[in-house]
């Protein structure tokens, strides 16, 4: 795709969440809609992204073992959660 040469700075706000433990997560209800801007949801068994980065996102489990109550975990490249610095470290030692 050509670019015609026109380009705008945007600024996107986002909030970061933290669980009741304080631990960063994605979201802490959905019913109120306090959600990161960037996740995304797909497919029929609901596989959820982070839509920058377009991991797959996992829960974690709450002491109980109960799924149902699992807070997301930011994937390692989650630019709100993670400084620009961690991302790189957590790519290197992912490879």
């Amino acid at each position: 795709m050509e670019s015609d040469g026109y380009s705008i700075d945007v600024t996107i706000e986002v909030t970061a969440y933290r669980n009741l433990n304080g631990t960063p997560t994605c979201a802490i209800d959905f019913t109120t809609g306090h959600v990161c801007k960037f996740y995304r949801s797909i497919g029929i068994q609901g596989y959820e992204l982070c839509g920058y980065t377009e991991d797959h996102l996992r829960r974690d489990v709450e002491e109980d073992g109960n799924f149902a109550y699992g807070y997301l975990v930011p994937c390692s490249k989650c630019p709100i959660h993670h400084k620009k610095e961690d991302r790189n470290e957590l790519d290197r030692d992912n490879t």
